[in-house]
């Protein structure tokens, strides 16, 4: 249950945290922050298990990334990250929204964000860019 995690915000001192985690779920990404980024990190104990990577645009987020550990998985984790993600897109845009794109082959990464509420926005044979908005 994902209520044995603690999420927080990032800080200069979990860099660390974030780069190793990154690098462990997704060793062929090229992870990298820019200025405004915010990352919310998610621990388990001292040990970081999750992400979720948000990248300011004009007017919405884009979801650069999420990851949890394998170990970690399917505990309402990833959902956790992702709602925590919702309230700030909502807080610092508002109807904007969130907005991510998806290898349309990955189908596990496409049923978890459909069934978070993100639809389909664009798509191309091997892309998907989906959005998510507050509902009001």
């Amino acid at each position: 249950m994902a209520g044995q995690f603690r999420i927080k915000s990032m800080d200069a001192e979990a860099q660390g945290d974030f780069f190793a985690l990154a690098r462990e779920i997704f060793p062929k990404a090229s992870v990298k922050l820019e200025k405004n980024d915010e990352v919310l990190l998610a621990y388990d104990k001292k040990m970081a298990v999750g992400f979720v990577h948000l990248r300011p645009k004009t007017d919405y987020f884009y979801l650069q990334g999420i990851g949890v550990r394998p170990e970690c998985r399917k505990q309402g984790l990833g959902r956790a990250l992702l709602q925590m993600a919702f309230a700030k897109t909502t807080a610092r845009f508002g109807k904007n929204g969130l907005a991510l794109r998806v290898n349309a082959s990955n189908a596990e990464a496409v049923r978890f964000y459909l069934s978070a509420g993100f639809s389909l926005d664009k798509f191309s044979e091997r892309v998907w860019m989906l959005r998510w908005k507050p509902l009001n």
